[in-house]
C-alpha cells in the first residue's frame, strides 16, 4: 500500500484502523500493512498519519483484497509558543524576603563539616553547635521551628529544627 500525495511515496508508521472491529495496524517501512483473519463484511477504514488529512473509506471484504490509500497533505497553523523564564538574579530582586543564593563554588571554597557551618559565613546566619557535626542555624535571630526550609520552592515539612533532636534523626510521629 502506498501513502502520500502521490502513489510513488510510502509513509512508514501510518495507522490503519477499522473502528467496527476495533482492530488497527501500522504500516511498515515500505508503507505496507496487513490484517489477518478479517470476517467478511463492509467496514469503515480510517487511515491516520501526522501531517496528512485523515482518510476514511468504506471497504467490502469478501476474501483476500489489496487496498491502497493516497493521503493529502494537511497544514495546521498553531498559535505562537512563548517561552518565558526568569534568571535567579531577577527572582531575588523581586522577592519581598531577603534571599541569598549559594552556589557550588561557594560551598567548596568554604569547607565545613556540615552544611549549616558552611552557610554560617553568610551575613545574618549563625550556627549553634550542639555536638560533633550537629549544628542548627539561626537566621537573623530566628531559630528552631521558625525557619522555613524550601527545596525548589517546595516546603520541606520533615526538615524542621528542634532544640534537642538533630534534623536527620528526628522521629516522624505523624
Amino acid at each position: 500500500m502506498w501513502f502520500g500525495t502521490n502513489e510513488s511515496s510510502a509513509l512508514a508508521g501510518a495507522s490503519v484502523y477499522i473502528p467496527d472491529l476495533k482492530l488497527g495496524v501500522m504500516t511498515d517501512n515500505d508503507g505496507n500493512y496487513k490484517f489477518d483473519n478479517l470476517p467478511s463484511g463492509t467496514y469503515l477504514v480510517e487511515v491516520h498519519f501526522v501531517g496528512y488529512k485523515t482518510l476514511t473509506k468504506t471497504i467490502h471484504i469478501g476474501g483476500p483484497i489489496t487496498q491502497d490509500f493516497v493521503l493529502a497533505d494537511q497544514y495546521v497553523e498553531e498559535s505562537t509558543v512563548v517561552v518565558t523564564g526568569q534568571s535567579k538574579a531577577t527572582q531575588i530582586k523581586r522577592s519581598p524576603v531577603p534571599i541569598v543564593a549559594i552556589n557550588h563554588d561557594n560551598i567548596t571554597t568554604n569547607l565545613s563539616t556540615n552544611i549549616i557551618d558552611a552557610i554560617a559565613r553568610i551575613p545574618g546566619v549563625t550556627a549553634l553547635t550542639t555536638g560533633p557535626n550537629v549544628s542548627k542555624p539561626y537566621i537573623r535571630g530566628l531559630g528552631f521551628n521558625r525557619i522555613l526550609t524550601l527545596y525548589d520552592g517546595v516546603r520541606q515539612e520533615k526538615r524542621r529544627w528542634s532544640r534537642y533532636i538533630p534534623t536527620q534523626k528526628r522521629p516522624n510521629f505523624s
